[in-house]
């Protein structure tokens, strides 16, 4: 009677290391699946805020030989999609969406790859897919000597 009880306990215990490992493995192959959120993304303490929805709507300025810009913090693929118009044809804004990494060299004068640009035009419209990845939207008046009124814009991702 006192082997039948040790080889129970014993089947028992190997039966709930089993078990115990089993769960282990679990826990362990769930973290390695589906790691924590890293939202910083190398950004030590700052929390970034994802471009969802409207970026730009309504009337806005842009300064005589100025420009506006708008970032696009992007966490997933999206379409970028806007239009915007001066109301007057001989008004002309361009509009354009460079990498985020490249606003100084654009700012500097240098040539920068840019994903896609409207050009001078008093009406203009942009529908691009962008990966994702940070980006920079901007409004460019810098070819006119005057400040110009867009009377109509509105730019979303989704």
């Amino acid at each position: 009677m006192a082997s039948d009880r040790n080889s129970r306990s014993w089947n028992w215990s190997w039966g709930g290391i089993v078990l115990v490992v089993l769960v282990i493995l679990a826990a362990i192959q769930l973290v390695r699946v589906n790691p924590p959120d890293d939202r910083t993304n190398g950004r030590e303490g700052k929390n970034i805020l994802w471009t969802n929805g409207t970026v730009i709507s309504g009337t806005i300025e842009v300064e005589a030989v100025g420009y506006l810009t708008y970032p696009l913090n992007l966490n997933k693929r999206v379409t970028l999609n806007g239009f915007f118009t001066t109301g007057d044809s001989s008004k002309r804004l361009a509009c354009s969406i460079i990498a985020a990494s490249e606003l100084n060299a654009w700012k500097a004068g240098k040539t920068v790859p840019i994903l896609n640009t409207t050009g001078p035009v008093p009406r203009g419209f942009i529908k691009r897919v962008l990966e994702p990845g940070y980006y920079t939207l901007i409004i460019d008046n810098r070819t006119n000597n005057e400040k110009i009124q867009i009377v109509e814009s509105h730019f979303e991702v989704n």
